[in-house]
């Protein structure tokens, strides 16, 4: 896991699936991050449901959870 932490950036954040493992990696991921957000089942539904699972999708689903969500339209504008 520290070689994958060297890989990432100090003002990175990682998106964590809720699973036992998750007590291990995510104190290993905080000491190289900003931020490990810990996604809980419910959250991740669309990849415990997906037909296809690989890798790179499920990091996709998992990295939209992280974003940002967009800034409410201004009802006064």
């Amino acid at each position: 896991m520290d070689g994958f932490g060297k890989t990432l950036l100090a003002s990175d954040a990682v998106v964590v699936e809720a699973t036992a493992n998750r007590v291990a990696v995510s104190p290993v991921l905080a000491s190289f991050v900003a931020r490990v957000i810990v996604a809980n089942s419910h959250q991740v539904k669309a990849i415990a449901q997906a037909q296809v699972e690989t890798d790179k999708i499920d990091a996709g689903t998992l990295a939209c959870l992280q974003a940002p969500a967009a800034p409410a339209a201004d009802p006064d504008a």
